[in-house]
């Protein structure tokens, strides 16, 4: 299993090189504890996937031009998809703002790096990531 997170992390960076994913960062702590603060999450940027239930997901916030957020799919309707925050607390999601038309959808998380160096591949469509958390070794 540790192989095959290490290969499927290469073959995500593999896909940034051909620009087939792009970066984005995690600001404040809306979806702690997936994702802390501060954490860069590489994602699908190539609209080939609808929202799914449970992916983590970029999208754009509809009152607020070109604001990237990195959410949870909450539920996906006919028209359109709402997302949640892990942390609702320190939220701004589709209970502020309303559901999200298919365009708004970024893409989904495929893999992300904390900031003490650690990273986790995403099964893209669901809310399991890799059961590992690897760290650096390097402090």
């Amino acid at each position: 299993m540790i192989a095959t997170t290490i290969l499927g992390t290469v073959a995500e960076l593999v896909a940034w090189c051909k620009g087939q994913r792009r970066w984005f960062r995690v600001h404040g702590d809306s979806m702690w504890p997936t994702l802390e603060p501060g954490a860069c999450v590489l994602v699908d940027t190539r609209g080939l996937l609808p929202a799914i239930p449970n992916a983590i997901v970029v999208v754009t916030e509809p009152e607020k031009d070109g604001v990237a957020l990195v959410k949870r799919v909450a539920s996906v309707g006919a028209r359109g998809f709402a997302v949640m925050s892990d942390s609702p607390v320190h939220a701004r999601d589709s209970r502020q703002f309303g559901s999200l038309a298919p365009e708004q959808l970024v893409g989904p998380v495929t893999l992300s790096f904390d900031r003490s160096g650690g990273f986790r591949l995403f099964d893209v469509g669901s809310e399991r990531a890799s059961p590992f958390r690897f760290r650096s070794a390097v402090p």
